[in-house]
């Protein structure tokens, strides 16, 4: 997928979320999440960009 396609929010929304949680913990420093999320954003900005995500399935079964 690439940043024009609408499924690049996904995984451009959980980096970000996922930052914020490793910030709160205390597992990286304030300068390390910039840094990520400037080289992510500088991907975004190139039309060459492409990202591929591992597939996710959910799979919800009721015992009876």
């Amino acid at each position: 997928m690439t940043p024009q396609n609408y499924l690049w929010q996904w995984p451009a929304s959980f980096l970000d979320t996922g930052l914020r949680r490793l910030l709160e913990l205390k597992r990286v420093e304030v300068a390390w999440a910039d840094s990520v999320r400037r080289e992510f954003k500088e991907a975004e900005a190139d039309p060459s960009t492409a990202m591929f995500t591992p597939m996710v399935l959910e799979i919800v079964a009721e015992r009876i």
